[in-house]
């Protein structure tokens, strides 16, 4: 959603602080990992993580898709945050690189891949409005209030 927000004048939004992590893989990646797990005899039928094995700030992502879009907005925190998710999150791969998986797109070509095909959209709508409606009303988004401390919002 950073870059429809971007693309249509907006700030991004960051939820808790920004330092949240995750490990953003590209979908190719991903494609390819699942075919290599399904052709595989090194697995056993044993489940397994796909990503690029790296975690990067949420913050660093919304930065990474305003340089690529070369738009200058920074992004925007409302002290915000979304029970139940976890505050850092990467991938342990261990287990699909028996298969030959390695990731092949970083995330920076990944994003510059993305914003090609979301330009070549056309006019591309922004649906962060709509969707931070729907979390308010199912009380999926909470404030954090003075401290700290959670509230309903």
């Amino acid at each position: 959603m950073f870059a429809t927000r971007l693309l249509n004048g907006q700030p991004p939004v960051l939820y808790e602080d920004g330092e949240q992590t995750r490990d953003l893989c590209f979908v190719g990646d991903v494609a390819r990992a699942n075919l290599l797990a399904a052709r595989s005899d090194a697995l056993d039928g044993l489940p397994v993580n796909v990503g690029s094995g790296r975690a990067t700030t949420i913050r660093k992502v919304a930065q990474m898709v305003s340089e690529a879009l070369e738009v200058s907005i920074e992004p925007v925190t409302r002290g915000e945050f979304r029970p139940g998710e976890m505050r850092h999150l990467t991938s342990d791969i261990s287990r699909i690189r028996k298969t030959g998986y390695e990731p092949a797109v970083d995330l920076g070509q990944g994003i510059e891949r993305y914003i090609d095909w979301i330009r070549a959209q056309g006019d591309v709508r922004d649906y962060f409005a709509e969707a931070e409606k729907v979390l308010r009303e199912k009380r999926i988004v909470h404030e954090i209030g003075p401290g700290g401390a959670t509230t309903d919002s």
